[in-house]
């Protein structure tokens, strides 16, 4: 659910929106998580939009916490970027 607080990057000239989102690969015993929506066809990762002032790490663990009620520490995520 996005909210006035979530970083999204609009330009109407180009017709052009970005948001701002993080994303999960949350994995046990190697098995992966990931979530249906009701309404949806769709699986996807737990995640979603980076609020104004929030890290990536601050945000994942919100999501965590938030959609599937999972409280994690910084310690416990592993950070993946491309460089």
């Amino acid at each position: 659910m996005s909210n006035s607080n979530d970083l999204v990057f609009k330009n109407e000239e180009l017709n052009f929106k970005f948001n701002f989102r993080v994303a999960a690969i949350i994995v046990n015993n190697d098995e992966y998580l990931i979530q249906k929506t009701d309404g949806n066809d769709y699986y996807s990762l737990i995640g979603g939009h980076v609020q104004f002032g929030e890290s990536t790490e601050e945000t994942i663990i919100r999501e965590i916490n938030e959609e599937i009620g999972i409280t994690i520490s910084p310690k416990d995520i592993k950070l993946i970027e491309s460089k």
